[in-house]
C-alpha cells in the first residue's frame, strides 16, 4: 500500500473539494464533479443503476454505498421505490462530497470513511454498492489499491454490487456477486 503522501489526488479530501469548486466556478452541473461525461450518458447510467437495484435489492436489506460521493445512488433508490424501505449508509473519503449528499439527501445517513479500512463488521450489510470507482481508482492510484478496497467491501457485505458508468470506451458494466456466492 503506497502512504497517503504518495497516493494520487483522487484519494484525497483536498483533491475533491478542488473538483467540487471547479465544476461550481464553471458553472457545470453536479454529476459532473465526478463523472466528466455527457449529461445523456449519466442519466442513463442512473436509469440502469435503477433496475440493478430493483433486481437485486430488497425491502428491509441494509446498503453500503461505497464511494458514494454526493449521493448519486440515491434518487435511484428513490426511483426503485425504496427510500424508506432499506437501511442506506453512504460513505466516501471526501467531507465536501458528502456535504452536497447530506444537503441533497436528508434521509439518508453518510459517514467519512476510507474503503480500504473500513470499521464495520464482517457481513454488517446485505448488499455493497459501488458505482464508479474501479476505473477511478484503478487509472490514478493503481490496482493495488482496488484490490484493497474490494477486499474490504467484500468482508464487509453479503453481496457486492459494482457498476461503472459508460464512455466512449467503457460501457455501462454490471458485476454482481450475490449473497451466498
Amino acid at each position: 500500500m503506497k502512504p497517503p503522501s504518495q497516493c494520487k489526488p483522487v484519494e484525497s479530501p483536498e483533491f475533491w473539494k478542488q473538483r467540487i469548486d471547479d465544476v461550481a466556478s464553471q458553472g457545470k452541473m453536479t454529476h459532473q464533479i465526478i463523472y466528466d461525461e455527457q449529461y445523456d450518458i449519466w442519466v442513463r447510467s442512473q436509469m440502469e443503476s435503477t433496475k440493478v437495484i430493483r433486481k437485486y435489492v430488497r425491502e428491509g436489506q441494509s446498503i453500503l454505498d461505497a464511494g458514494c460521493g454526493h449521493g448519486g445512488l440515491c434518487p435511484c433508490l428513490d426511483d426503485a421505490g425504496l427510500v424508506g424501505k432499506v437501511s442506506y449508509l453512504g460513505v466516501d473519503i471526501s467531507p465536501d462530497l458528502l456535504s452536497i449528499a447530506i444537503d441533497r439527501y436528508p434521509w439518508a445517513r453518510f459517514e467519512v470513511q476510507n474503503l480500504r479500512s473500513l470499521p464495520y463488521p464482517n457481513e454488517a450489510f446485505d448488499w455493497v454498492i459501488c458505482r464508479s470507482v474501479e476505473s477511478m481508482i484503478v487509472g490514478n492510484v493503481g490496482r493495488e489499491a482496488w484490490k484493497e478496497m474490494l477486499q474490504e467491501m467484500i468482508r464487509v457485505g453479503k453481496g457486492l454490487i459494482i457498476m461503472e458508468y459508460e464512455t466512449p470506451t467503457n460501457p455501462f458494466r454490471v458485476r454482481v456477486y450475490p449473497h451466498g456466492e
